[in-house]
């Protein structure tokens, strides 16, 4: 029997079982999708059936026959229907039907990929990133249905419980930080840091980065398009000062020899990669980090700055919310399927200066808000009041050298802000622990 023949034949009992028991395979019209059908005679009617599903209507062979109809008269439906009505359906052989109509699928996209791979109107390199996009989404499409949703929970949640949640958390390198976000940095989750241009943003990535790989013994991916290689250096060993009044004196030859020593020694146990993104493009983006992770599993990804990102064709600021949202759900793909925690930079706009006295940011103040906001499952701002020639906090103490982590959404725990310190070389560390609630009248505001 042809694979053509054979998936026909498959499409046409599960129609007839979806017909016969619609109360038992009504929740099957989420795990299978109209682009697995073949024939087109089966997606429409298929595609009536889910609609009845959805609206909670009553059906039978006879309304469907009717709905399809008046849709789509030039076809032949009672030919269609009679095929379907000479199917001798069990339940349990629909249940196998669903399995090997999700096989099919699966097996037709492969085909796709290999004919994509063979196809020379792009560069070899393209069709491989494209393989590797294409093969991630069907990984994870397997993945979600090889074990049923509550059964997979309740396993993930055993296995928290058994082994303790705090294993699977990176630490911030901030005590007040972590208390507040629940722990820390977890396993397939996206956290934005948003500030302003020149805020410290930035820096405060850094200072995490180097928490992560010389504290905590993790593998980091740091992914930069403001930064190359020779910068992003500069900036781990001399670090860059905040203020412009700052004195700035270079470590003295010991302490960079000793640096650089330590540096050459978390490269070659494999803790850190580098890499400046030389094409500001999702695709570019995308299959770099598959490929770091795919070579070498790693921890956390930190990537500078979302906004780097061009889509080709934006002309509105909708179109360019959408684009940056796809890129991020992508993201937020890769980070569940190869369990890493993933932080992303992102810029704030001029509207926080519009505001009060304090200046502090809100989530509708991230540039490309909408999408960004959404879909973070942390968020949290740097303020720095000397950025905005402030000398002191509200209660009238000193806040030289001083800045406040805001984490305005947090889907974990709990939102609230932590003082953080910074020195002369512009490098963060942890101020005071105890964390601060937000006030009541700004609650409203995020």
């Amino acid at each position: 029997m042809s694979t053509q023949i054979q998936s026909q034949e498959l499409e046409k009992y599960f129609v007839a079982g979806l017909l016969k028991y619609p109360d038992v395979f009504q929740m099957s019209i989420v795990q299978i999708q109209p682009n697995y059908f073949q024939t087109q005679a089966y997606q429409i009617i298929f595609n009536a059936i889910a609609e009845k599903i959805k609206l909670n209507q009553a059906f039978d062979a006879l309304i469907i026959k009717q709905s399809v109809y008046d849709q789509y008269p030039e076809i032949v439906w009672n030919e269609w229907f009679y095929g379907i009505s000479q199917c001798q359906v069990s339940a349990s052989k629909v249940e196998d039907c669903i399995a090997l109509l999700e096989e099919m699928h699966q097996h037709k996209i492969l085909n796709e990929i290999a004919a994509e791979l063979t196809a020379s109107n792009h560069t070899f390199a393209d069709r491989i990133d494209q393989a590797l996009l294409a093969l991630v989404q069907l990984k994870q499409r397997n993945a979600s249905q090889s074990t049923s949703f509550f059964s997979g929970l309740l396993l993930s949640q055993l296995d928290a419980i058994v082994q303790g949640e705090k294993k699977h958390l990176l630490s911030s390198g901030f005590a007040g930080l972590d208390q507040l976000m629940g722990g820390g940095f977890e396993a397939g989750q996206l956290t934005v840091l948003g500030a302003r241009t020149g805020m410290g943003k930035t820096r405060l990535l850094l200072s995490m980065f180097k928490d992560l790989i010389r504290k905590q013994g993790k593998k980091v991916l740091f992914l930069s398009y403001g930064m190359t290689a020779p910068r992003f250096l500069k900036a781990y060993l001399f670090g860059v000062p905040l203020e412009s009044s700052v004195d700035f004196e270079m470590p003295s030859e010991n302490e960079l020899h000793q640096e650089i020593a330590e540096l050459n020694r978390l490269e070659n146990e494999g803790l850190f990669q580098f890499c400046h993104l030389l094409e500001s493009n999702e695709k570019y983006l995308l299959t770099g980090i598959l490929k770091q992770v795919i070579a070498s599993p790693v921890d956390m990804v930190i990537i500078d700055s979302i906004q780097y990102l061009q889509q080709p064709d934006a002309n509105t600021a909708s179109t360019r919310e959408k684009y940056i949202g796809n890129v991020l759900k992508e993201l937020k793909r890769l980070a569940h399927i190869y369990n890493f925690s993933l932080l992303v930079g992102s810029e704030i706009s001029r509207n926080a200066e519009k505001r009060g006295y304090a200046n502090r940011p809100i989530l509708s103040d991230l540039k490309d808000s909408g999408w960004i906001e959404e879909l973070a499952d942390q968020v949290v701002f740097l303020y720095r009041p000397s950025y905005y020639h402030l000398c002191e906090w509200e209660d009238g103490t000193n806040a030289q050298n001083q800045a406040e982590l805001i984490v305005a959404k947090n889907n974990r725990f709990q939102t609230g802000t932590v003082r953080v310190s910074y020195d002369v070389f512009g490098r963060f560390s942890a101020f005071n622990s105890v964390k601060r609630a937000i006030p009541e009248n700004r609650l409203n505001e995020l």
